[in-house]
C-alpha cells in the first residue's frame, strides 16, 4: 500500500450505507473528511482556519478521539497503538481522517489512522469506531506493504447500530491518501452479509480557502450525519427490523 508523499488535504465525496439483510435499505449522503498528519495537529501546525483543542469554524478536539475516559492527545493516542502493534521503528507519520468539528460540533461514526514509513507506504491501519451512544472502539490492522491496499478482517466485539447484535466479523478496506481515497466497511454473520459501508472522495489541498468552500458548500454537515443516522434508524424501524438488545 504505497503512496508517494501522503499530506494533509480535504477529501470531499460520499459515504453510503447498504443495508442487505434482513430486509434492504440504502442512503447516501456528501461529507468532508480531513486528513491531518497527528504531530502538525498538535504542534498547531495548519491553516489559520483549523485549530486543535480550541473554538474555530473547523477543529478536531482529543477529547472527541482515542481512548475514552484519558487525556492523551490524538497524537499520544495513534503512537500508542504504533508501539503496541511492535512496528514502531517502520514508521515515520501518522495521518488521521475524520469529519472536523464545524462551528464546535462533529460526529464521526468511523476516524481512520494512517501509520507511514519514509517512504509513503501504509504500515498500519487504526479503524477507530464510534456509536450515537458515545462509545468507541478501536480495531487496528497491521499492512502488508506489497498490497495496492490494507484489507483485514476482525471480530466485531462492539455495538455500533441498535439493529445489530455484537456477532459477526468485519471486512475492513482503505486506499492510501492520494488524489481519491475510499475506505468501506462490510459486516457479516454466521447467516451471510447484512451491510457495507463506504467512503470515497476526491483530495483537495488543506487551505483556509477551501474550508471555506466546504462550509459553504456542507455548512449542516455535523448535524446531517448524526440526524441522518437516527433518521435512517427510525425508516428501518418502521420498515419492521426489529432492535437487538444490548449485552
Amino acid at each position: 500500500m504505497k503512496h508517494a508523499s501522503p499530506r494533509p488535504a480535504i477529501y470531499v465525496g460520499t459515504v453510503t450505507h447498504k443495508r442487505l439483510r434482513p430486509l434492504h435499505h440504502e442512503l447516501s449522503y456528501h461529507v468532508a473528511s480531513l486528513l491531518v498528519d497527528v504531530d502538525e495537529l498538535c504542534a498547531g501546525k495548519g491553516p489559520a482556519l483549523l485549530s486543535h483543542n480550541r473554538f474555530n469554524l473547523f477543529a478536531i478536539h482529543d477529547r472527541d478521539h482515542g481512548d475514552a475516559g484519558t487525556d492523551q492527545s490524538v497524537a499520544d493516542f495513534a503512537w500508542g497503538k504504533v508501539r503496541e502493534a511492535g512496528v514502531e521503528h517502520d514508521v515515520t507519520r501518522i495521518l488521521v481522517l475524520a469529519y472536523p468539528r464545524i462551528l464546535g460540533y462533529a460526529f464521526n461514526p468511523l476516524t481512520t489512522y494512517y501509520a507511514v514509513n519514509a517512504e509513503g507506504v501504509v504500515r498500519l491501519m487504526i479503524y477507530e469506531v464510534h456509536n450515537t451512544f458515545g462509545g468507541r472502539h478501536c480495531y487496528v490492522a497491521e499492512v502488508d506493504a506489497g498490497a495496492p491496499q490494507a484489507f483485514a478482517t476482525t471480530e466485531k466485539v462492539f455495538r455500533v447500530s441498535p439493529f445489530n447484535g455484537v456477532d459477526g466479523q468485519y471486512g475492513l478496506r482503505a486506499s492510501p491518501p492520494g488524489e481519491t481515497l475510499s475506505l468501506g466497511v462490510s459486516l457479516t454473520t454466521a447467516d451471510g452479509p447484512v451491510l457495507k459501508a463506504y467512503f470515497r472522495g476526491t483530495r483537495r489541498s488543506l487551505t483556509s480557502r477551501a474550508l471555506l468552500a466546504v462550509f459553504a458548500r456542507l455548512p449542516l454537515q455535523s448535524l446531517t450525519v448524526i440526524g441522518g443516522i437516527h433518521w435512517e434508524a427510525l425508516k428501518l424501524w418502521l420498515k419492521g427490523l426489529n432492535l437487538h438488545s444490548p449485552r
